[in-house]
């Protein structure tokens, strides 16, 4: 059943859970933003907000962006659809999962805020990791059972190690660090939930730009705006992953040289994801449209080019952070420096 037919599947009950497994991707954009909500407005302790300056109704809205994309792509779904459906019904019905549920919990607890059940960073952070691990070994069985061993590999071994470069890049240069949590990837710094995460978006970003690529000659035509549109919706997820991630002592904490931007979270950070995403997408498409290509043939390029892949990355993100920083004695640069110092020989 192809995506137009599937849009009918939303007006029946008994077919919704066929409906989020056949779409898995773009439903962990719309469940991790509903999830992520309901723990700021019910489990982060107030006086996390307090120390951070501000209320949780400001991260509360930091869910809005991932869930728009969720809303666009239903209703991009819902437009090209031929089916004899009444469409008007279907988009009143989308309005409410994908506005609807987040403003009912955000009333809820603002409301009623009694029902709040305060957790400890400890806990948090227990249960971020088993989250994402399931996460991913439900994404590992999808991208499986819908792309074959050839996607597996492109996103979990080759996105991953790409990604197993990036975290642990960030936090031995100095930029962050991640204690704290129980799974770590032999003497590696940075967690293995993590890691894992970077595969995971990778995974769901490319696969919702797929979407809009095969109904836009545009996005078909320019591998630069591709990678510009997959860049855009894996920094939309991360305008909420990180700024409750940030909060004190609760997944990650940034160098202190570090000046907070977007909701304490550094600009740095959003600098090394748009590095991130660009560089690779950009490669990613470059070699992926290419018809001549075997997939596994594709897959070793990606493979073999990431070493220059991370060279890109960081190219994009000085360029970003000599530009916001004025020049190469910032913080950022204060940070590097320090690094380079401590590894010198003499």
């Amino acid at each position: 059943m192809n995506a137009q037919d599937q849009t009918r599947s939303l007006l029946n009950r008994g077919t919704i859970a066929r409906e989020i497994w056949t779409y898995l991707p773009i439903w962990f954009v719309y469940l991790q933003a509903v999830t992520i909500l309901n723990f700021v407005m019910a489990n982060v302790p107030r006086a996390q907000f307090t120390a951070a300056g501000f209320s949780r109704h400001w991260f509360a809205f930091t869910a809005l962006p991932a869930l728009l994309w969720f809303y666009s792509y239903y209703r991009k779904r819902l437009n090209l659809s031929t089916m004899p459906i009444d469409k008007e019904r279907v988009h009143r019905w989308l309005l409410k999962l994908t506005f609807g549920v987040p403003l009912s919990i955000w009333l809820l607890y603002t409301i009623l805020p009694f029902l709040r059940v305060e957790m400890h960073a400890d806990w948090m952070r227990r249960f971020f990791e088993i989250m994402q691990l399931c996460w991913v070994a439900l994404m590992i069985v999808h991208v499986l059972y819908h792309g074959g061993v050839s996607r597996f590999a492109t996103f979990f071994l080759v996105a991953w190690f790409y990604g197993l470069l990036l975290e642990n890049a960030g936090i031995i240069l100095g930029y962050f660090s991640e204690p704290g949590y129980l799974l770590y990837f032999g003497r590696l710094p940075a967690p293995f939930a993590t890691m894992m995460g970077w595969s995971l978006v990778f995974y769901c970003c490319i696969w919702i730009a797929a979407y809009y690529r095969q109904h836009s000659p545009r996005l078909q035509n320019s591998i630069v705006l591709s990678a510009l549109f997959t860049t855009a919706i894996a920094l939309s997820l991360d305008a909420q992953i990180d700024p409750l991630a940030s909060l004190s002592k609760y997944f990650w904490e940034w160098n202190k040289l570090l000046p907070n931007w977007w909701l304490n979270v550094p600009f740095c950070n959003y600098a090394a994801w748009f590095g991130a995403f660009m560089a690779f997408s950009l490669v990613y498409y470059r070699i992926f449209d290419k018809a001549e290509l075997s997939n596994g043939q594709k897959n070793i390029k990606v493979f073999l080019y990431t070493p220059m892949i991370c060279l890109l990355a960081g190219g994009f993100w000085n360029l970003l952070m000599v530009i916001y920083e004025w020049g190469f004695s910032g913080p950022t640069y204060q940070i590097l420096n320090k690094f380079i110092y401590k590894i010198m020989p003499y």
